[in-house]
C-alpha cells in the first residue's frame, strides 16, 4: 500500500477499512482540513474531485508537469 501525505481543503468522509493517519479506520471518519496521511488510490481520487492537494507519495514530493514553455504566449 502507497501511502499519501495530503493538504484536505474540505472535510473528507473516509470509509470504514481506509488507511488514516497511521490507522486503519474500524468505523467511518472525517479528514477535516489540514495535513493527513491515507493511501495514495483513495487520496488521487479526492484530488480528481478537487477535495485535496497530495504533497507526497510514500514521501517523494509529487510534482506537476509545468503547462507550457515558460514563454506564455500559449498562442
Amino acid at each position: 500500500m502507497k501511502i499519501a501525505t495530503v493538504s484536505v481543503c474540505a472535510a473528507i468522509y473516509v470509509p470504514a477499512g481506509q488507511y488514516l493517519n497511521g490507522a486503519v479506520l474500524a468505523a467511518p471518519e472525517w479528514a477535516r482540513k489540514g495535513t493527513h496521511t491515507m493511501e495514495a488510490e483513495f487520496a488521487q481520487k479526492q484530488d480528481a474531485a478537487g477535495m485535496l492537494e497530495i504533497e507526497s507519495i510514500d514521501g517523494a514530493p509529487v510534482l506537476w508537469a509545468s503547462c507550457c514553455t515558460g514563454d506564455h504566449s500559449h498562442g
